[in-house]
Order: C-alpha cells, then sequence, then structure tokens
C-alpha cells in the first residue's frame, strides 16, 4: 500500500512512522509533506498513492485547502489533535478520523478500514460517518474537575473556574482568580477532556474558556490578536486558517 504523509510537526511524522513500522510493515511511505502549496504541488503530478495520511491543523492553512484545489479521490485517515474538524473531514473522502495521541491499534483499525477501501472501491457514506460521529459526541463525557499537585496538597479545580490552559515552560492552567496552577499533562491530552463547546485551541499554546475571551482584535495577514481576562503576558494569536472557525464557534 502507498501512502502519503501530510504533517507539519516532526514528532507527529516519527510516530506515525513508527506505528506503521508496526502494523503494516507492507505499507510504503511516498513521500511526507508538510505545507498546503507543498501538498498541492507534489499531487498535481497524479502520483499513484492508494492512502493519505494527514493533520488538519497545518502551519499555513488547514489541510481541506489542499483536497478543495486538485481532483482528489484517494482516501484520507485524518490524524489530529482537534476534534472539532471531524465533519467537514468526511467530506473529503475521509475515511477515518485518529484523535491524537493515538495508539498502534487506532492506527490498525484505520487501516482496517483502507483495505476493505482499497480492495472493493467502495467508500463509506458520508452521512453514515456523520451519524456515526454524532452518536459519538453524545455519548462522550468531559472532565469537570482538574486535580493538581500544588507544595504539599493535591487540589480539586472546577473547570467553570478556569479562564484557560496555557503553555510556556510547563503546561499550566489560570483560575479566573488569577491563580496559576501547573498540571502534569500535554494541551493535546487536555483538549480532549474538555467540551468543545465551552473551551477552544487558540493555538498550540493556549485553550481558552469562552468567558475568558475580553475582546478580538484584527491583526497581521488576516489573523485575530484576543485579550484575554486574566491577563497574559505574551500575545494570543489566532492564526488566519482558524480564524472563522473560532468566530463561528463563538457564534454558537
Amino acid at each position: 500500500m502507498k501512502i502519503v504523509i501530510i504533517e507539519d510537526e516532526n514528532a507527529g511524522v516519527e510516530n506515525l512512522k513508527y506505528a506503521l513500522a508496526e502494523v503494516c510493515p507492507e505499507c510504503a511511505i511516498q513521500a511526507v509533506l508538510s505545507t498546503v502549496n507543498e501538498a498541492v504541488s507534489y499531487f498535481k503530478k497524479a502520483p499513484e498513492v492508494d492512502l493519505l495520511f494527514s493533520d488538519i491543523q497545518l502551519d499555513d492553512r488547514l489541510a481541506f485547502e489542499v483536497f478543495k484545489q486538485i481532483n482528489q479521490e484517494t482516501p484520507v485517515i485524518f490524524v489530529t489533535a482537534y476534534h472539532q474538524y471531524a465533519i467537514e473531514a468526511f467530506k473529503h473522502y475521509g475515511l477515518d478520523y485518529v484523535l491524537k495521541p493515538f495508539t498502534d491499534d487506532d492506527i490498525q483499525k484505520a487501516l482496517a478500514k483502507a483495505r476493505t477501501y482499497v480492495k472493493g472501491k467502495q467508500h463509506i457514506k458520508t452521512d453514515q460517518l456523520t451519524k456515526a460521529l454524532s452518536e459519538w459526541n453524545n455519548t462522550k463525557t468531559y472532565k469537570n474537575t482538574f486535580l493538581v499537585n500544588f507544595q504539599d496538597r493535591l487540589i480539586p479545580i472546577s473547570v467553570k473556574n478556569i479562564a484557560f490552559f496555557y503553555k510556556d515552560d510547563k503546561t499550566k492552567i489560570k483560575c479566573f482568580s488569577g491563580d496559576n496552577y501547573a498540571v502534569n499533562l500535554t494541551l493535546d491530552d487536555i483538549e480532549d477532556q474538555l467540551s468543545p463547546d465551552k473551551f477552544y485551541r487558540l493555538n498550540r499554546q493556549m485553550i481558552i474558556q469562552r468567558d475568558a475571551i475580553k475582546d478580538i482584535r484584527f491583526y497581521f495577514n488576516g489573523r485575530l490578536k484576543i485579550k484575554t481576562s486574566p491577563e497574559v503576558d505574551f500575545e494570543v494569536i489566532v492564526s488566519k486558517a482558524k480564524a472563522t472557525d473560532f468566530k463561528n464557534w463563538l457564534k454558537d
């Protein structure tokens, strides 16, 4: 099976390569592409590919822009930390939607769907996937409390008191009270445990609660600059690729 990977993070590429080597030794990786422009250029040469593994949030734009610009019927397994793009993903020949951090078993199950497609060319219908995703969302539960170490104590922090999660030297919780707590989790781990109705992943540095957004300002090159409450001592920027999605989230 000939595979192309679209991913802009080295760690993501290496993790996926390792998982594929473990569960699919016969898979041959033809190329690793890190930007929308690079991917469009590659696929316009019409290479023979059986399957794509693609992240969604790339450095320059969302990966969906690749598939809008090429005549693409190759099935895609989306591998991402952002669960809010699932419905859109299935409109672009998405066979599966694997959330990071993934396991070898997750990749093996996704490949089983791909083999069925490649063998029989029977694409899974978008409405079936949408229904399955809706059922999954309706049964998924989210954290109400995070337990943090503070000095010689354990402190339960209710999510309703959390303004945002952010990353500097460590991953930290910032409460509306102004208190800061370090937490031994990555932002990717935390994002999957939060309700997408209440929290949004602004960028690789911050996940914010709605009520912590004080105002939004237009910034260079179509980006947005967020002023938070409580305030932070660094700029909080939403990329042009995520700006529309972020504004739609605020309207919901």
